[in-house]
């Protein structure tokens, strides 16, 4: 028989999302949606909140999922209710032109759909997304980091000073750069505390958590996504495809002007 929801449950039950990344900036995390919607049962979106709040797309899904909670879900079989979901995906994104992710994927229906935030973002929400966070019951949560700073700094140096924060092809033009050793130290001091407040949240939620890190998702990419497809409870693998490429290839040490003058000061 199959089961019906005759009493009115919170709104966390009927998310679309069953699963969130929180990655640090310049710790591949584009590089890993990129990896996640190469599977067929996969859609994640890039950063569809930023500073200024939920994005449109997110506060229509919150609202119209609320509605038809309170309005139309009691007594709805699973099947029916699974219909209606995608009906209303279907009339948002129309009604969003196609905003969050394009093109558009045609999902079957025992599909997983989530979005990306940065740790910084997660630093600075607003409180509803934090409350909307709380109330998951069932979401899953990859965290994304990397290992080493000095390289993560001299990422966003590089992509700041470019202008280039994602290529399709390796085109950064800007092959030296001196590390202040000040504002690096300012930089890991910022990265702890945003990593300090990101497992404060995540305590107070009950959302299941996978660690990875940028350089095991570099360096064994087919082997790290079969985990991660498994977490989000895919027994099946894909052909990963990669739209971006790293903005420096040389060695760090040949990047850095000063790398000597940083490993003296126990930087590196």
């Amino acid at each position: 028989m199959e089961q019906t929801n005759g009493s009115k449950k919170p709104l966390g039950e009927y998310s679309l999302f069953s699963f969130l990344v929180l990655a640090s900036g310049r710790s591949g995390s584009t590089m890993l949606v990129n990896y996640l919607s190469s599977h067929p049962k996969i859609r994640c979106h890039h950063e569809p909140f930023r500073k200024r709040g939920w994005h449109p797309d997110l506060r229509a899904y919150d609202k119209a999922l609320d509605a038809l909670n309170h309005i139309q879900f009691q007594g709805l079989s699973t099947s029916t209710y699974h219909k209606t979901v995608s009906s209303l995906q279907s009339i948002l994104r129309k009604s969003t032109g196609n905003t969050l992710v394009s093109p558009w994927k045609v999902l079957p229906e025992d599909s997983v759909e989530g979005f990306k935030i940065t740790w910084a973002q997660a630093d600075t929400m607003p409180s509803e997304f934090r409350q909307w966070l709380i109330q998951q019951k069932h979401l899953k949560v990859i965290v994304l980091s990397r290992v080493n700073s000095l390289a993560r700094y001299v990422s966003y140096e590089l992509a700041k000073r470019t202008g280039v924060w994602h290529s399709s092809s390796a085109r950064n033009t800007l092959n030296q750069l001196y590390v202040d050793p000040r504002k690096f130290k300012v930089f890991c001091q910022q990265e702890v505390a945003q990593k300090s407040a990101i497992e404060a949240l995540m305590s107070q939620t009950e959302c299941e958590l996978m660690r990875v890190n940028y350089e095991q998702l570099l360096a064994t990419p087919d082997s790290t996504m079969k985990t991660i497809f498994e977490f989000l409870g895919s027994v099946s693998t894909a052909k990963l495809i990669q739209e971006t490429q790293k903005l420096a290839s040389s060695p760090i040490q040949d990047i850095i002007t000063n790398y000597s003058e940083l490993e003296q000061q126990g930087l590196v």
